[in-house]
């Protein structure tokens, strides 16, 4: 166990991590440690547990990877935590650290999968069914703030006369170009000169994290930039992951002296001819639904709307000369628009989504007549003991993602199990991704609804072609007249999405309301 911590708290620090940053990654480390040797062995046969650690620095992150290969676990067995010891485990952590590591008693209390949402920056489990279980514990590289390297200008990049939309611009737009890694400060800069520090991708704030993402193709930007070099628009293509089959269009701020000249469209437009020479099946938008404007440009240039996500961002975004505060947390459409043809599978939509479904998919030209399973297909299908599926969960903006490519016999179970342990880390909400190309998905989304998880709508490729997404509102509350829509998709989904969670609040599912955790 040192050993380990020791490695990586030595390589934090040629990374230029300071010590009380080094602090959480030991307590995180040794949490996933101890949980999995408590769980895939016997006290007798420790000594022959088997974990592969791998540890890498992944600009912009530095990575750590603990995978069991020995006896898979199942996470429904880690007990429930008692609430009552956080303060007892804080009261101990002074003597925890001196002695090397938490007293054990953490671990049968089922505090360490709680623990790691506050030691980590993301944290992703990935239950694999027989090939066992992976903890992917990931922290942000040390980096100043734009608003640190901006020094005696951070006061005249958030200064209030920078949101005069009535201002003339001080200078024309020079080009429109492809920004390049150093432009990065200049894009760090419009960024916190348009929002403050309230835009949820907090990467934004940071060049070297800009730059690392640009250096591994998981961003590419279009910048809109003034002839002494000023960058006053920008819009990014940006993935998760270089190999994901769908792309993002997004980080779109228009400095607000330039707001007049319609630079979103003409920066869309450069980003939508590049999607001729990439690889990419999917391009997709978050959509916010506090103003109308992004849903419309969406709208103008082919975008569906497939999914409302409630509540996805934070509750402290400010667009700065169009809503300075928000109250609650930003609701978003997801609108997508389709550039190669998806794979064709066989679906199998629950017969009570069925139309939804069917409408979702007409909207980018594909038909659920064409692609739903048979009967026989059906009758055919086999239930595999376990499912595999990964959870994710993001600190900066306190959501969990639930993907699950395969449905075993164990779903309920375990997806009980993570919901409490998400519910109980005081995570805001938890989306649930399944595959409707899984022929047991009927059965999964029966099971989630009866959790208290709701219809969200469609993501095509993310991850899934034809992903099925629900949502699970923990913390948080949604006044659906504070969703402002753009078109007839995006108001009749609203509705279905209304409906839908008036149906789990009122137990027409059989389920538990959502913000009422499950015991």
């Amino acid at each position: 166990m040192r050993i380990v911590q020791d490695a990586a708290c030595n390589l934090a620090a040629e990374c230029g991590f300071p010590a009380e940053r080094q602090r959480p990654m030991e307590l995180a480390i040794e949490e996933v440690i101890t949980t999995i040797l408590r769980y895939i062995t016997d006290e007798a046969d420790v000594a022959d547990a088997v974990l592969d650690i791998r540890m890498k620095v992944d600009a912009p992150v530095l990575r750590v990877s603990i995978v069991n290969e020995g006896l898979p676990f199942d996470l429904s067995e880690v007990p429930e935590y008692d609430a009552g010891q956080l303060s007892r485990l804080a009261a101990d952590s002074d003597s925890a650290a001196a002695s090397g590591g938490i007293r054990q008693d953490h671990f049968s209390s089922g505090l360490a999968l709680f623990l790691l949402k506050k030691a980590t920056d993301r944290c992703q489990i990935q239950y694999r069914g027989k090939e066992g279980n992976e903890f992917c514990l990931e922290w942000f590289l040390p980096g100043a703030h734009i608003a640190e390297q901006a020094g005696e200008e951070a006061t005249e990049l958030a200064g209030a006369a920078q949101t005069e939309a009535a201002a003339a611009p001080p200078e024309p737009i020079g080009q429109l170009r492809v920004l390049t890694e150093a432009d990065a400060i200049g894009f760090c800069r419009l960024m916190y000169r348009s929002y403050g520090s309230t835009y949820p991708n907090a990467d934004f704030y940071f060049p070297e994290r800009v730059r690392a993402h640009q250096q591994s193709g998981r961003i590419k930007s279009w910048g809109a930039v003034t002839p002494s070099g000023r960058v006053v628009g920008h819009l990014a293509l940006m993935k998760d992951s270089p190999a994901a089959p769908a792309v993002e269009w997004g980080a779109v701020v228009v400095d607000p002296l330039w707001r007049s000249e319609g630079l979103m469209k003409k920066l869309l437009a450069a980003a939508i001819e590049s999607m001729g020479a990439r690889t990419e099946s999917v391009l997709y938008a978050h959509a916010v639904t506090s103003h109308p404007y992004t849903q419309k440009t969406c709208n103008r240039f082919g975008f569906a709307p497939t999914a409302l996500l409630l509540g996805f961002i934070v509750d402290n975004i400010r667009f700065r000369g169009i809503q300075e505060n928000a109250a609650y947390r930003e609701t978003i459409f997801v609108a997508s628009r389709i550039f190669r043809a998806l794979p064709r599978q066989r679906l199998y939509p629950p017969p009570w989504h069925r139309d939804t479904i069917a409408r979702l998919l007409a909207g980018s030209d594909l038909s659920l007549a064409e692609l739903a399973a048979t009967a026989d297909d059906e009758a055919a299908a086999a239930v595999p003991a376990q499912s595999t599926f990964a959870t994710t969960t993001i600190a900066s903006i306190n959501i969990a993602i639930l993907d699950v490519p395969a449905v075993g016999a164990d779903f309920a179970a375990v997806l009980g199990f993570e919901l409490r342990r998400l519910c109980r880390a005081r995570v805001d909400v938890i989306y649930l991704t399944l595959d409707l190309a899984d022929p047991n998905v009927v059965g999964a989304v029966k099971a989630a609804e009866e959790l208290g998880f709701f219809l969200g709508g469609w993501l095509p490729m993310q991850p899934f072609a034809y992903g099925l997404t629900f949502q699970y509102l923990n913390t948080t509350k949604v006044d659906f007249k504070n969703i402002a829509t753009d078109g007839e998709q995006a108001t009749w989904l609203k509705g279905v999405i209304q409906r839908e969670q008036q149906r789990i609040e009122h137990g027409l599912y059989g389920g538990h309301a959502p913000g009422a955790c499950p015991d």
